[in-house]
Parts: structure tokens; C-alpha cells; sequence
């Protein structure tokens, strides 16, 4: 399984560090961050069941960073009619 998270994480170093640390704590765990994306995505995998989500969100919080978990999920319509940005739908 895959589980994404968006982070507040800027630091080079500091991203690499996290991610050596969640393969120690979470062994079978892969992770590694996409710092030039908008949303400083922290990609975390696992090889065998589910990724621990809010365990590594309460990591990342004890470190003094924010993290949340990334839905790809598309808007419902009401959504669209309430959020003040306006979505644009993609025809598929």
C-alpha cells in the first residue's frame, strides 16, 4: 500500500533524515519526499500491509512539522457548489 502526505517540509536534509527514520521505525516501509512539488509530498510505501498513517503524522508532528494525508478523490458536486474556488472538470 501507498499513502500520501502533504508536509510543511522545505529542508533537504531534513526530508532525507525523516525518511531514513521511517524505514528504522516502520520496517518494510519505504519513504521518500517530492520537495519541489506545491505540496511537499512525503510518499510513503509499504511491502507488506497498510502504511500506519496518523502514527507517522503524530512522527512528523513531534518533530515540529504539519503533515496530512492527500486524498485523490474528485469533488462531489456539491463541494464544487459550495467551495469559493471554482473547479474546472476534466472530461475524461
Amino acid at each position: 500500500m501507498i499513502e500520501i502526505f502533504k508536509t510543511n517540509v522545505t529542508n533537504h536534509s531534513i526530508a532525507i533524515k525523516i525518511s531514513e527514520l521511517i524505514c528504522l521505525y516502520f520496517g518494510g516501509h519505504s519513504a521518500s519526499f517530492d520537495l519541489e512539488d506545491c505540496d511537499k509530498v512525503l510518499r510513503v510505501q509499504s511491502d507488506h500491509g497498510l502504511v500506519p498513517s496518523q502514527t507517522i503524522i503524530r512522527l512528523l508532528q513531534r518533530m515540529g512539522f504539519c503533515a496530512e494525508i492527500l486524498t485523490d478523490e474528485k469533488p462531489s458536486v456539491v463541494d464544487m457548489m459550495l467551495h469559493e474556488t471554482k473547479y474546472y472538470p476534466v472530461m475524461e
